[in-house]
């Protein structure tokens, strides 16, 4: 996948603009499986609620 793949935001926004968005989704993606919501049984399977505030939380247990 191409960082930007819509020329428009590329030029409106900047390329800097864009690759921050990608990080930030990424980010939220890997929080999204470090709380185990990909799992159909997690109660907040689906979303992404909150999760930014356990952010630290989630990631302080990855290091260990």
């Amino acid at each position: 996948m191409k960082e930007v793949d819509n020329p428009a935001m590329r030029s409106v926004m900047g390329p800097e603009w864009a690759r921050e968005q990608r990080e930030r989704g990424l980010r939220m993606d890997r929080l999204y499986v470090l709380d185990g919501r990909h799992l159909k049984t997690h109660k907040m399977h689906g979303l992404y609620t909150g999760l930014y505030e356990k952010a630290e939380e989630l990631e302080k247990e990855l290091m260990e």
